[in-house]
């Protein structure tokens, strides 16, 4: 069930105009009904929906606080699938936690062995789930014929970092050493995710490069965090001027921009009290990949950001140090967003236009 026109998706596959962010070019996705400097026509109908829940008070303590973003996070949607999707599930033991594998694939058999996306769900590293992300996954194996594998690993404060990054690295090698068995192309897997997934997804792709072990050939992120704590990288800042908002919608708009944004502290995420166990450690690259000293020779990337989301500065900036370093990269805005548009399948066409960018990139791998 999609709750847009096929004009809606027609518009997004078809924008062609850029704007230009640090020297590195910024295609702007736009719906048929997308107005400049205004929340998308979609997302305002999503927003004004009984489907979106906000907090009320003051979480009381800590626990409390991580047990309203687990209640909060992910969004409603639609299977869009119009062919039968087979769904595996299996699990690793990994330092002692169990990480989950789901994997999805068109039914009929392949004649030959198909690429392979492994995605990585958001959530601020003690939130989310795969159920969230599983049409979407669904929908790129389809669009793809691509064997796709939904991440569930630990989340924080439970297991702390680095047990995700741990988790998700043997994951990846275990699909990679068994390609052959899962029938997929080892030399074409690809690795995606969202928001605190677009953060892990960076993190394995640098230390792919780190190790040399050359299991990544893509790396696709949404609007990820790169930059967690008070230490930036060299140029960039912050600005609500980056921001073309219309005087009507600042008040809704405002709110939504408190990710990346610098806090009185200093920090920028205010989850990384829960994902890490020294505030020090929000400068390993392993957490704020753009602090990483080198970002040669990473992986071919894509960056998919939303308009109105704080974590857009970051996203785009990262795409500018991903190009300076000489790794091909495409950075995609799609215009009048908030986070986590990806979720909302069905509801905004900017989701599934996502899904057939990802199976765009998945099917000129080679």
């Amino acid at each position: 069930m999609r709750r847009y026109t096929q004009e809606a998706l027609e518009a997004l596959a078809e924008s062609s105009e850029v704007v230009t962010v640090e020297g590195q070019d910024v295609l702007l996705k736009k719906s048929d009904r997308g107005e400049a400097a205004h929340i998308d026509f979609y997302e305002a109908v999503y927003q004004k929906t009984d489907l979106v829940k906000l907090p009320e008070g003051e979480p009381a303590s800590p626990a409390e606080a991580v047990d309203r973003m687990r209640n909060l996070f992910g969004c409603h949607n639609y299977n869009l699938n119009e062919r039968e999707i087979y769904t595996k599930y299996e699990f690793l033991e990994v330092s002692g936690h169990l990480v989950g594998l789901w994997r999805y694939y068109l039914r009929r058999r392949a004649e030959s062995p198909r690429p392979c996306l492994i995605y990585i769900h958001g959530g601020g590293w003690v939130a989310g789930s795969t159920y969230t992300v599983e049409n979407p996954c669904k929908l790129i194996a389809e669009l793809a014929d691509a064997v796709v594998f939904n991440i569930d690993y630990s989340l924080a404060p439970e297991a702390k970092y680095p047990a995700a990054v741990e988790e998700l690295w043997a994951a990846l090698r275990h699909i990679y050493e068994n390609s052959s068995a899962y029938g997929i192309d080892p030399n074409r897997i690809m690795v995606a995710g969202d928001s605190a997934g677009g953060n892990l997804t960076a993190v394995l792709a640098l230390r792919d490069r780190n190790e040399r072990t050359h299991m990544i050939a893509q790396q696709f992120m949404l609007y990820p965090a790169v930059i967690l704590g008070k230490k930036v990288p060299e140029g960039y800042a912050w600005s609500e001027s980056a921001y073309d908002i219309s005087p009507e919608e600042r008040e809704r708009v405002l709110p939504a921009l408190g990710l990346g944004r610098h806090k009185d502290g200093g920090e920028q995420d205010g989850m990384l009290q829960f994902y890490v166990s020294d505030p020090a450690q929000a400068e390993e690259p392993y957490v704020s990949p753009a602090l990483a000293k080198n970002l040669e020779g990473l992986a071919p990337a894509v960056i998919a950001t939303a308009e109105y989301d704080g974590l857009r500065i970051q996203g785009e900036y990262y795409g500018y140090q991903l190009a300076k370093a000489g790794v091909p990269v495409r950075v995609l805005r799609y215009t009048g967003c908030f986070h986590a548009f990806f979720d909302r399948m069905g509801y905004v066409p900017q989701s599934e236009d996502v899904c057939r960018e990802i199976a765009a990139e998945l099917g000129r791998m080679s």
